[in-house]
């Protein structure tokens, strides 16, 4: 195996490219980081969405358990008005 020195200009031109390849690098990076942040803040726009919507149909949920039980009880009060009507008149 030999070990060729390599000279001032060949250094100089392995230099040139490395800096081009990492400033080519970093540029990739910070577009992609500028793409994740946001990704990101979509998501917790979404997120935000989900909760409202989340606690709209809970709410939505408790009124309609609600009005059943309420709906239930008016039926029990009529069923009993009703059956103490037909005592009355047997």
């Amino acid at each position: 195996m030999t070990d060729k020195k390599r000279t001032k200009k060949e250094l100089e031109e392995e230099l040139e490219t490395a800096v081009s390849n990492n400033a080519s690098l970093v540029e990739q990076y910070n577009t992609l980081y500028t793409e994740a942040m946001q990704i990101q803040k979509v998501a917790g726009d979404r997120l935000v969405s989900i909760r409202l919507l989340e606690a709209f149909a809970n709410e939505v949920n408790a009124a309609l358990n609600k009005l059943r039980s309420d709906v239930a009880e008016v039926n029990r009060t009529n069923q009993a008005e009703t059956q103490a009507a037909e005592e009355e008149q047997n």
